[in-house]
């Protein structure tokens, strides 16, 4: 009988334990672990057990007897000290986000569990008279273990232990437009937007996104529990695309509207630039080309004389020609070679 009593505080100690490292994780992702010293807290819990479990042999918690507990001893002040250190730590652990959102609304009901918890605990370890009857209707360890249920449920419901609870309603919230397929191939959360999609067409697009029109673009992800699903929208970037296909061919030409003006004022410099040479060498050749006209206009009939003018007019013709070869070919050149100079100039 006293092996069974002792027994009962093996799970009084874990679940405090338990309840201690539940709190740990308060306020953390689920990719988030708690650092691994903390597991050093296992020592101490599982020694105090140890040590309960051995009582009979040692007597240093209490002095058992058939009729039951006559005196506490040294050490089972000590557990009941380090029960009371956990349960503090844990309050404070649970307290811990509300003093960085300023709310006591999400702590308030893990909170009175905890405080419950603790007041059953208490009274239980301390065998104070007028709890019998509390203890004979509510088993420690049916208790303990229905608080520990009711504190985890309660974390959860509070959103201080990371779930998925209440997804469906945060994907309504927000901007994604996102479903979810389970692995029973059944849609149980559909997108805001979009298309109906196969279950066979969201398997296909796992790791290979799927074009379900011009407009819209199938992807998913497997996730725990089954496939997430969700499509997007090409409408702005195929209208981005139009606006570059037009601007592009725009600016094509533009180009050749560019190329051909530049082409044209070329065409037109070297235009004008030749009616300068002609308006030039005119000017300076008008005498010359005078003597000519008025030679070929005015041949005389004697064979003689026709020799004699055809030959005049061969002097100005080559002289007109050599002119104008010399102008166009020292035009540019600020140094004219000599050498050419004096082959113009002998033909001359």
């Amino acid at each position: 009988m006293n092996h069974v009593r002792n027994f009962y505080y093996f799970f009084s100690l874990n679940i405090v334990h338990l309840v201690f490292f539940t709190c740990l994780l308060i306020a953390k992702s689920e990719r988030e672990p708690i650092n691994k010293w903390w597991n050093l807290l296992w020592i101490p819990t599982e020694t105090f057990i140890l040590l309960i479990l051995t009582n009979d042999f040692h007597n240093l918690a209490f002095t058992s007897t058939q009729n039951g507990i006559s005196q506490y001893g040294p050490l089972f002040y000590i557990i009941l000290i380090y029960i009371s250190i956990l349960g503090v730590g844990s309050v404070i652990l649970t307290f811990r986000p509300a003093l960085s959102t300023t709310s006591l609304k999400s702590i308030l009901i893990p909170n009175l569990i905890l405080i419950i918890w603790a007041i059953y605990t208490f009274l239980y370890i301390s065998d104070w008279k007028y709890f019998y009857f509390i203890k004979i209707s509510f088993k420690s360890a049916e208790f303990n273990i229905l608080i520990v249920i009711l504190f985890i449920e309660s974390l959860v419901f509070t959103r201080l232990l990371p779930s998925n609870r209440g997804y469906d309603r945060f994907l309504k919230l927000s901007s994604l437009n996102i479903g979810i397929m389970n692995l029973d191939e059944k849609i149980v959360f559909s997108p805001k937007e979009g298309p109906k999609v196969s279950p066979s067409l969201i398997k296909k697009a796992l790791g290979n996104p799927s074009l379900i029109n011009k407009d819209t673009l199938l992807e998913s992800a497997t996730i725990n529990g089954g496939i997430a699903f969700w499509f997007i929208n090409l409408k702005e970037l195929n209208s981005l695309k139009r606006k570059l296909f037009a601007l592009n061919e725009n600016l094509m030409n533009e180009n050749d509207l560019l190329i051909a003006d530049n082409k044209l004022k070329e065409n037109m410099a070297k235009l004008e630039e030749q009616n300068e040479i002609r308006s030039y060498i005119d000017k300076k050749l008008n005498p010359q080309f005078n003597h000519l006209k008025k030679i070929i206009e005015h041949l005389p009939e004697n064979e003689f004389e026709f020799e004699k003018a055809l030959k005049n007019a061969s002097i100005f013709n080559v002289y007109i020609k050599r002119y104008s070869n010399l102008f166009l070919l020292s035009k540019n050149k600020k140094i004219f070679p000599s050498l050419k100079f004096a082959l113009l100039s002998g033909n001359l």
